[in-house]
């Protein structure tokens, strides 16, 4: 405890406290869910910023313009704060795909969004690889993991007929 007693340590751990009691508070499922989520991502929760990602993507309550566009801020910020949210890679690469909630069509950065979500073992993102890439050897090698990752009906909604 005697460190806490320092400024320096005091300003780097309150954000972290803050954060975490605001993310419970939403998990509670108490009043004002989305506020607290939003009030824990504001300190930087990375729990929180996945969260509200999550929500906004696929479509939280009352989706508008407006929301659109913070799924897509958020789903950027929880991959520079998680590496590993699948979810947010495929949201990410679907959005640069089609161009939508707040940026512009980029089939390379689509791609390397479901590369990196495939290269985490997500069926989904290797489905969307075989899709999305011009590469026969890469579409072959998605597929192959799409399948390895229980993502078997990928076959079918790309129309492969084996």
């Amino acid at each position: 405890l005697e460190s806490l007693n320092k400024p320096n340590t005091l300003s780097k751990v309150l954000p972290d406290v803050a954060g975490e009691l605001y993310y419970q508070l939403g998990r509670s499922g108490l009043k004002d869910k989305q506020k607290n989520f939003a009030k824990a991502a504001s300190f930087g929760s990375p729990k929180a910023i996945s969260q509200l990602c999550n929500q906004f993507s696929y479509g939280a309550p009352g989706n508008s313009s407006s929301q659109n566009l913070l799924a897509f801020e958020y789903c950027s910020a929880s991959i520079s704060v998680d590496k590993k949210n699948t979810s947010a890679l495929n949201f990410l690469g679907y959005c640069y795909e089609k161009g939508l909630k707040g940026c512009k069509k980029n089939k390379q950065l689509s791609l390397s969004n479901f590369q990196d979500a495939c290269n985490l073992n997500s069926g989904l993102a290797c489905c969307s690889v075989a899709r999305v890439t011009s590469s026969r050897s890469q579409r072959e090698e998605a597929l192959v993991k799409a399948r390895q990752n229980n993502f078997r009906h990928c076959d079918q909604l790309l129309g492969i007929k084996k």
